[in-house]
C-alpha cells in the first residue's frame, strides 16, 4: 500500500469511534484491469492491516522480553547497590559515607526506570495501534468507477 495512503486511512480511523464500523470508498477514474475484482483489493487492504497487525503483536512480544531481561538487570544492580549501601554505614557514619550510601540508593532505583517504563508506558502506543489495525483489517471497502457515459459528459 501506497505510505501517503496509508497515512491517510489510519489518521481518518484514528478519529472515529472505537465501537464505530469503517467503510472505505474508493474512487477510479478509470476501469478496473481485468485481473482486478473489487474484492481482491478488498482482500488486499484487510491482508495489508491484518499483517501489520501481525507486526505489532511480534514487536509487543519483544517489547515484553526486553522488559523482563531489563527487570532482571536492573533487579540485581539495585539489590547490589542496597546492600553495598547498608554495608558503607556499618563502616561509618560521616558525611563521605551517607554521601556513598545516598547514591547507591539512588543509582539503584534509577536502573529500574526502563523495564518500569516499558511496563507501564511504552505497550500502550502499540496495543492501541494494534487495535486500530485490527479494526482496519476488517474495514469494508467499495470501489466506484466512473461510469463512461460520466467520463463523456465531464461529470464526477
Amino acid at each position: 500500500m501506497d505510505d501517503d495512503a496509508e497515512e491517510f486511512i489510519v489518521a481518518w480511523a484514528k478519529e472515529l469511534p472505537e465501537k464505530s464500523s469503517l467503510k472505505l470508498i474508493i474512487h477510479l477514474e478509470a476501469s478496473l484491469p481485468s485481473h482486478l475484482s473489487a474484492s481482491a483489493i478488498q482482500e488486499a487492504i484487510r491482508n495489508y492491516f491484518n499483517y501489520n497487525v501481525e507486526k505489532l503483536i511480534l514487536r509487543n512480544k519483544d517489547l515484553v522480553r526486553e522488559g523482563f531481561i531489563n527487570l532482571i538487570i536492573g533487579l540485581t544492580f539495585l539489590s547490589i547497590c542496597l546492600i553495598t549501601a547498608q554495608y558503607i554505614l556499618l563502616l561509618g557514619q560521616g558525611t563521605m559515607h551517607l554521601i556513598i550510601h545516598e547514591s547507591l540508593i539512588i543509582g539503584g532505583w534509577v536502573a529500574m526506570w526502563r523495564p518500569m517504563q516499558i511496563f507501564l508506558y511504552d505497550r500502550w502506543p502499540i496495543k492501541r495501534t494494534q487495535r486500530l489495525y485490527e479494526r482496519l483489517g476488517k474495514i469494508d471497502v467499495s470501489i466506484l468507477q466512473k461510469s463512461d457515459s460520466d467520463r463523456a459528459e465531464g461529470n464526477v
